[in-house]
């Protein structure tokens, strides 16, 4: 399960210059810093610590940027750009996946610092069963589905392979997460063959 609600929305914020060889291409630098990311777009903004993570995000303020000022024999706009993350938490910057064949076992693992979701996509048609060893939860569907079926466990959705969502039939009881700093043992208790997909997960 998924125990880290008490964390709240990251609300970080870009500041910087950018630096222009001419007064035209610094005004332009100027527009396009004062319209980024747009209104109702997202974006991941990368953040390069000892460990890469990226951070799904979207605007969270106007953004802002100075008129072009004379630098170095240069043309420099200063800016500020705040965002509101759509997840409260940071990803590892690779996605790890896992076959997860119909009555194999394999086992995962998480490097970050809070729970991981867990995402299955179905390769072939079947009934999806799986189990997580150590804590002994269930992802079952109430029925069988189509290969390219996707079980989102950080969305809660259950889409086919068209996107299109499927409800109720499509849902699983539980979701599964792997555990901060932890190697679990999944086994595939259905007969739709799996691929497994998550990120090591950072507050």
């Amino acid at each position: 399960m998924l125990l880290e609600e008490r964390h709240g929305v990251h609300s970080p914020s870009v500041e910087g210059s950018a630096v222009a060889p001419d007064l035209a291409s610094a005004w332009a630098a100027f527009n396009q810093l004062n319209r980024m990311p747009g209104v109702g777009a997202s974006g991941d903004l990368v953040v390069y610590e000892n460990v890469p993570k990226s951070l799904r995000v979207r605007q969270g303020d106007v953004p802002r940027a100075s008129a072009p000022r004379a630098w170095n024999f240069k043309w420099a706009v200063d800016y500020q750009l705040t965002f509101v993350a759509l997840d409260p938490f940071k990803r590892g910057a690779t996605m790890h996946t896992q076959a997860l064949a119909a009555g194999a076992a394999v086992s995962v693992t998480n490097d970050g610092n809070v729970a991981a979701s867990l995402n299955f996509t179905t390769t072939g048609g079947g009934t999806v069963i799986v189990r997580q060893n150590g804590s002994g939860q269930i992802l079952r569907t109430r029925t069988s589905v189509g290969s390219g079926t996707t079980l989102d466990g950080a969305s809660r959705r259950v889409t086919t392979s068209g996107g299109v969502d499927i409800f109720p039939m499509g849902t699983p009881s539980e979701w599964l997460s792997i555990p901060a700093l932890s190697t679990v043992t999944l086994t595939n208790q259905g007969t739709a063959p799996l691929s497994a997909a998550w990120y090591d997960t950072y507050a």
